[in-house]
């Protein structure tokens, strides 16, 4: 299953947040379904996802493409470090990582 035609279809079809603040607070709020770190993510933003991963057993994974890489998979102009699935919609995103 390819990863980005996943994401990209779930930025289509569900909700997802982008931005490190957003997706920690949809964390916090029990929202969030997957996480997903760019690689080239600050390491203390990523160890804070970590974190709240172990409390809650959310799923979060990094991956291998860099912030401007990930903005340009997600369809936006400008660089993402950090996402938050929400609601994956018509994607298997979740099953693509395992974890729906």
């Amino acid at each position: 299953m390819d990863m980005e035609k996943e994401l990209a279809r779930a930025m289509q079809t569900g909700k997802v947040v982008l931005g490190t603040d957003r997706s920690l607070k949809a964390v916090k709020r029990g929202e969030a379904k997957l996480v997903i770190l760019a690689s080239n993510c600050p390491e203390d933003v990523a160890d804070d996802f970590k974190h709240y991963s172990k409390i809650s057993e959310l799923k979060v994974i990094h991956l291998d493409k860099n912030s401007r890489e990930l903005g340009i998979i997600c369809g936006v102009p400008f660089t993402v470090n950090v996402l938050a699935v929400i609601d994956p919609g018509d994607s298997a995103i979740l099953s693509a990582v395992g974890s729906g």
